[in-house]
């Protein structure tokens, strides 16, 4: 560094005028920003900036906040223009950083010393260990000066341990690597030193707690916890648990327990070796857990008003929650650590009822991860201690499962304290709230398996307190006073309760429950009926609860009749639009309830199936029930029915039900309907006509027979199968069941549900043909944006916006109707003559008129369930045509997009700048329907060659010869013309602008490479050509993202080596590569194809020859993507930026050699 001289003073002087001026509270806006201004000026473009800083740090007579500054601009010195400078000068900043960590003292500011720390880190990071050999010899002699500079050497070594392991992420690689080697080398000496300092510091404390031992003490910790997180654990536990015996201790001092804990969490926290868990049972010992007992009892005493002691009794508990969670839990099991309980366990256990006991949220939740790992154990739910513990455990957690009051709220009780401590606002407490509940149901499942009459009998007692809870007046109520009401409260608590402990032990243990707590449920179900309140939130709740204690009828049938007119009088009760959204929830919940009540108890509700079905078919021509709720009323009927001992009866409601479906399709406007896109669009209302009432009432009819369709479908999904018995695999398993008798009548309406689907594209195909208004709302359900209506249109009536809610419907409804049929895995439906041919006509061609978003969802489950639905002896008849046609129809139209959306990119730079924003916007907006399209239609094609039967051996996992297929994906890529067609989506897939398709499908295209060139190729080869030319334009656009062109390496390596032979044409195309010169080429010919017999060429000669032609193609790689759209902008007015750093280009030899041993340094 150069010398002090005038010219450095008289800078340092306006310099500090300046940070002065900048810091003074008092000074002028204008002013600040003139200060500010010459400040960066200065540390940007002044090459005495380090001189300055140094001038500053070291006149102790300044201010401490421009000595801080100094120490800011020496560091912003060093890490911007350390590779301009020379070595003499390097190694005087070496000198003067050492010289100021030697001449600091101990009445020094703790932020001056933290900057002081990160000067010194910085020349660190450049410099060792190859240019400062002696850095750790300087270190031991630094730190045995004084009690300064102990407390900033070790504040140095925390410093480096952040920066060097994960903190810094501007050092290079091989820095990093060079220094973590260094330190790893020497890692059992620095361990020596930090416990040495740790032990020394501590003990010195019982006899003088001075400010300097607790500071070191404090420093110490701190650089041990920063290593604790990455180094190898037998550095943690050497010298017999040093580290952890030294904690305990420390535990009890009220300086330094808090870092202490902090200490022993992230120790817990690491996964480690069998062995090394082991070790860490000293703290289930005796005196280990009257320590850390002491300790919590003490903080929870005190916690209430003192933050200090919550914040250190959350970070034990952590700690011990860890401990349980990662090393406990881990070590027990039968063919683990032990068999048998560790001596303190039942202490531990205790402690971990305490916390439970808690009034934090934070410390309950976080302490039902260890309860939930005990429990989920299979070894340890079998102990004593934790069976005993169960009891007491569902007693504590019964009070903590109530929501308690806001904490936000003036309302908030005294535990709320705690919430008010750990959460910022009221959304986050809600969301941790949310997070404890599943954490509690979690705990219940696995208590539920243990002892399901215990967990039921504790959940009877609180379902009886919650509804002992008196009502409260709520005439005068806000709907927010509402919900703050303990009876609210109480109702939410109950449906929770119910849903998690009372409904699982119904289903599943009925038969090890006693018949007095079936008649405890009993009664709480009748309790639960006789409640009476038009409040609908409570209503609500209440709902939920009846619909968790429908297993009861399985055993008692008391209240059945009673439950069932409750729910059809809320399904019946007309509910006026304008009140709110809740009273048509309310109805909803019942509807679904009544479907629940038909899944769970279909052979009880027979009994009353004579009166359930006039009145459900009443309700289907109301008009205050949605499409939806009728449809669902229906789909539980069904479910009754298929349980009705009586066919005959069967049989009827089977007609009935087909014939409502037939009669509603064969009316004459929704015949229209069918036949044309114009009758389909005056059905729906988006034309220019009038909307009249009948028109109204049509479509409601139409609307509800799709989904009444849809949801007996759906039923026929869930209904089980009748199998015979079990056939090999090549007899077609799926050929041999039969399916429910509903599917036939259901496939007999397919032609009319065919027609709708036609007429639903075809009116996207007339969309020209519409109103500007019209036009402009089915733009919103392209691109599924907020709608905006053009300037100078009238906005729709009522009417038209229920009609296009219905087109949206109808796309819903109708598509998972058809998807239902497919999934019921029957030859029925694929036996259909001419299926497929209607398929084609009816869906796949109408579809080019289609919006993007909806196509590719279309892909996503109609075409992918249908084809994986078909049994094998049907491939030929149904797969091979449709996908013959689906495949190149919608690849033609990817294609193009993908084409189009090049060239917008393209052209972008020449956009006038006025223009810009509006044209962006429609751009991304394009981008991304783009995106979602493909990822729809490239996911249902990948699903389906991955797709495997129950039958089918083997998993589809990734290997280096990618992904196995089944059954269905090798018919695909073995029939010539859908394999020419799936490579050629494939390999084009690969050019188009989304380096997450390449990523996705990389897998895919080795195996079929692998079967199409596996001997003699059907291709021609001009297509080969084509095909491998492909791979090399993706190369040329996705190459510069390194593991995207490690794929595309993979994939150009395996088509060149399998068609090689074949295809000599694929060399002309190669040497066209920049870089891949002909006697290269030739080379790496010789080298794969010389070998005697290319099936046994090594691993290591296939990587050698890999590396190879991965050299060969490496000029195919196209330009940085954030080069190919630069545009010539010059940016004025704006400070010069300092120069990039430069990496070394000569590193010197890493020899350790000279360096003295830490051990011997750093003696204790």
């Amino acid at each position: 560094m150069m010398e002090s001289s005038n010219n450095i003073i008289v800078l340092s002087r306006r310099i500090q005028e300046a940070i002065e001026v900048s810091m003074n509270p008092m000074s002028s806006k204008l002013e600040r920003q003139e200060a500010t201004k010459v400040n960066l000026d200065f540390m940007q473009n002044s090459p005495l900036c380090g001189d300055v800083g140094l001038y500053f740090f070291k006149n102790k007579e300044l201010n401490t906040t421009v000595r801080m500054c100094g120490l800011q601009i020496l560091g912003q010195f060093i890490r911007s223009k350390w590779n301009e400078l020379n070595d003499h000068v390097k190694t005087s900043i070496k000198k003067e950083v050492v010289d100021m960590v030697y001449t600091c003292d101990q009445n020094e500011p703790s932020f001056i010393k933290e900057g002081l720390v990160k000067v010194f880190v910085e020349v660190v990071k450049r410099t060792w260990p190859q240019e400062w050999e002696t850095l750790l010899s300087d270190l031991s002699g630094l730190q045995s000066i004084g009690d300064a500079q102990l407390e900033i050497v070790m504040k140095i070594f925390h410093t480096m341990s952040d920066d060097i392991h994960n903190m810094d992420d501007k050092i290079k690689a091989q820095r990093r690597k060079d220094m973590l080697i260094t330190l790893n080398t020497h890692m059992d000496g620095l361990f020596t030193f930090f416990f040495g300092t740790l032990r020394y510091s501590a003990t010195k404390l019982a006899t003088e707690p001075t400010k300097a031992n607790i500071i070191i003490t404090k420093a110490t910790l701190e650089t041990i916890t920063s290593f604790c997180t990455w180094v190898s654990f037998e550095h943690i536990l050497s010298k017999d648990n040093l580290l952890l015996q030294t904690l305990l201790l420390l535990l009890e001092n009220n300086e330094l327990k808090l870092l202490a804990a902090e200490c022993m969490s992230t120790i817990f926290e690491r996964k480690v070796q069998y062995e090394e868990r082991l070790k860490m049972m000293i703290l289930l010992s005796d005196d280990a857990l009257k320590i850390l007992v002491k300790a919590a009892r003490s903080a929870n005493g005190l916690s209430k008003n003192d933050g200090e002691e919550y914040t250190f009794l959350k970070k034990l508990n952590n700690a011990l929650t860890e401990f349980g969670v990662n090393q406990i839990s881990n070590l027990w099991g039968d063919d683990k650590g032990f068999k048998d309980e560790p001596a303190g366990f039942p202490s531990y256990v205790q402690l971990l009822l305490e916390f439970t006991q808690h009034d934090s949220l934070y410390i309950v939740t976080n302490t039902l991860r260890t309860w939930n790992s005990f429990y989920a154990n299979e070894a340890m739910k079998k102990n004593k201690v934790l069976r005993k513990a169960m009891d007491q455990l569902l007693d504590i957690l019964t009070s903590k499962v109530m929501k308690d009051t806001d904490p936000f709220s003036a309302n908030s009780s005294e535990a709320s304290l705690y919430n008010l401590y750990d959460f910022s606002d009221e959304d986050e407490y809600k969301g941790y709230f949310h997070s404890s509940r599943s954490a509690f149901s979690n705990l219940l499942e696995h208590l539920i398996e243990i002892s399901p009459g215990k967990v039921l009998y504790n959940a009877l007692v609180q379902l009886n307190n919650c509804l002992a809870v008196e009502p409260p007046d709520v005439s005068n109520m806000s709907m927010q006073q509402i919900m703050e009401t303990k009876y609210y409260t109480a109702l939410e608590t109950l449906s929770f309760y119910c849903k998690h402990s009372v409904q699982p032990v119904l289903e599943h243990h009925i038969e090890r429950i006693t018949p007095e707590m079936l008649a405890g449920c009993n009664t709480i179900l009748k309790k639960v009926l006789d409640y009476k309140c038009e409040v609908v939130d409570f209503r609500l709740h209440l709902l939920k609860t009846i619909d968790t204690l429908f297993c009861i009828f399985k055993v008692n049938k008391e209240h059945l009749l009673e439950t069932v007119q409750m729910l059809f009088t809320l399904i019946t009760e007309v509910v006026d639009p304008n009140s709110g959204k809740k009273k048509i929830q309310l109805q909803r919940q019942a509807c679904f309830a009544f479907t629940s009540i038909c899944k769970t108890i279909p052979e009880t509700l027979c009994e009353i199936y004579e009166e359930l079905e006039p009145y459900i078919f009443a309700r289907l021509e109301e008009k205050y029930l949605t499409n939806h709720e009728k449809g669902v009323l229906l789909e539980g009927l069904l479910r009754i029915s298929t349980k009705n001992p009586d066919k005959e009866k069967q049989k009827s409601f089977m007609i009935k039900v087909t014939s409502f479906l037939k009669d509603s399709l064969a009316r004459e406007l929704i015949q229209n309907a069918l036949k044309s896109p114009e009758g389909l669009s005056f059905l729906l209302g988006i034309h220019e006509g009038e909307h009249t009432e009948q028109t109204d009432q049509e479509l409601s009819r139409l609307l509800l027979t799709i989904h009444s369709w849809s949801a007996i479908t759906k039923a026929c999904v869930y209904m089980p199968i009748d199998q015979i018995p079990e056939q090999p695999p090549d007899q077609d398993i799926e050929a041999s069941t039969t399916t429910s008798p509903w599917i036939q009548p259901m496939i007999q309406i397919l032609p009319q549900i065919f027609c709708l689907a036609e007429q639903y594209c075809m009116v996207w195909k007339m969309k020209d043909k519409y109103s500007l208004t019209i036009q402009a709302v089915l733009d919103s359900h392209y691109t599924d944006v907020k709608l905006q209506y053009p300037e100078n249109t009238v906005k729709p009536n009522r009417n038209f916006g229920r009609g296009l809610a219905s087109l949206q419907t109808i796309y819903a409804v109708l598509y998972a109707g058809i998807v239902n049929i497919a999934s019921c895995h029957g030859p029925l439906l694929y036996s259909l003559p001419g299926l497929c041919d209607v398929i084609i006509q009816k869906m796949v061609t109408p579809w080019t008129y289609l919006p993007t978003n909806k196509l590719g969802k279309i892909w996503r489950s109609l075409i992918s369930s249908f084809v994986k639905g078909c049994p094998l002896r049907f491939y030929d008849v149904n797969v091979a045509p449709l996908l013959g046609h689906a495949l190149p129809l919608t690849f033609e139209k990817l294609n193009a997009d993908w084409q189009e959306m090049k060239d917008i990119l393209a052209n972008k730079p020449q956009l006038v700048k006025s223009e810009k924003q509006e044209t962006e916007t429609e751009e991304i907006k394009k981008i991304n329907l783009l995106d979602r399209f493909t990822e729809h239609f490239i996911s249902a094609v990948c699903s389906m060659l991955l797709y495997r039967r129950s039958y089918e051996a083997g998993s589809s996992q990734i290997t280096s010869e990618g992904i196995e297929f089944g059954n269905l994906g090798k018919y695909i890529i073995t029939q010539e013309g859908l394999s020419t067609m799936m490579m050629q989506v494939m390999f084009t897939a690969l050019t188009w602008n989304s380096s997450g398709i390449v990523s996705r499908i990389s897998n895919y295209i080795l195996p079929i490479i692998n079967t199409e060139f596996n001997g003699n190729s059907r291709l021609a080869s001009n297509i080969v050509d084509q095909l491998f030319i492909l791979i090399i334009q993706a190369i040329e656009i996705h190459g510069r993202d390194q593991h995207v062109f490690t794929s595309l390496t993979t994939i150009a390596f395996h088509f060149y080596v399998k068609a090689r032979l074949q295809f000599p044409s694929l060399v002309r195309i190669m040497i066209m590569i920049p870089g891949c010169a002909d006697d290269k080429l030739k080379e790496f010919d010789l080298n794969y194809f010389g070998c005697d017999q290319v099936e046994n060429v090594t691993e290591k000669r296939r990587k050698k020859v890999k590396a190879q032609f991965k050299n060969l193609i490496e000029g195919a790689r196209g330009e940085d993507l954030s080069m190919l759209y630069r545009e010539n902008i010059v940016i004025k007015d704006l400070p010069r930026l300092p120069k990039r750093e430069k990496e070394s280009r000569s590193l010197l030899n890493s020899k350790n050699e000279d360096i003295v041993g830490l051990t011997q340094l750093f003696g204790t």
